[in-house]
């Protein structure tokens, strides 16, 4: 997070902001954004959202890790990638695995679901997704079907068609999921 913060922060004074500016721009308190540039505060992507709409910048701005080689080729250091939530009490976890690489298409996070992530209803979007389970059990939704899936199992799907993930079990499941179009 408090890598997130200092982007903020730079953004912020390279825009010539006060805190009161970003504050007012956002609905966000100036207490709050503070706390957040200084690493203090967790930060949602609802809120990180509406700051990046405040100073003009994509959302993936602040997920800019080491820079991109000019070959093309990104390499992210495990302490370098930082874990966030769509929304504060959300009950899966994520951590981006290309951010900062431009122009991509793919979507590639870390996820961690925690125990009891189920909301027993589908979505789809556009694109497609791949997820590959490292550990717990997976129980995938697709229309009307439903498959679980243990460690090194894997599912590749067309995104429009109605789906979800849950985690019925009292352990956390992690897997690495790969979607287009990119989220963040």
């Amino acid at each position: 997070m408090q890598e997130i913060g200092q982007r903020i922060r730079e953004l912020r004074q390279e825009k010539r902001m006060t805190l009161e500016d970003l504050s007012s721009a956002t609905g966000l308190s100036k207490s709050f954004i503070s706390e957040a540039e200084r690493g203090i505060a967790s930060l949602t992507i609802t809120s990180l959202q509406k700051i990046a709409e405040a100073l003009d910048v994509q959302l993936s701005n602040f997920f800019l890790f080491p820079s991109l080689a000019s070959n093309g080729v990104k390499i992210t250091r495990a302490g370098e990638r930082t874990e966030f939530r769509m929304e504060a009490n959300e009950d899966r976890i994520y951590c981006s695995l290309a951010a900062g690489f431009p122009g991509r298409v793919l979507e590639p996070l870390h996820t961690t679901l925690l125990p009891g992530h189920c909301r027993n209803e589908t979505y789809s979007h556009p694109g497609e997704e791949f997820a590959f389970v490292l550990e717990g059990t997976l129980t995938v939704l697709v229309e009307d079907r439903e498959f679980e899936l243990g460690p090194g199992d894997c599912i590749h799907l067309s995104s429009p068609i109605p789906h979800n993930w849950e985690n019925r079990t009292d352990k956390p499941v992690k897997l690495i999921a790969v979607s287009t179009p990119k989220i963040f």
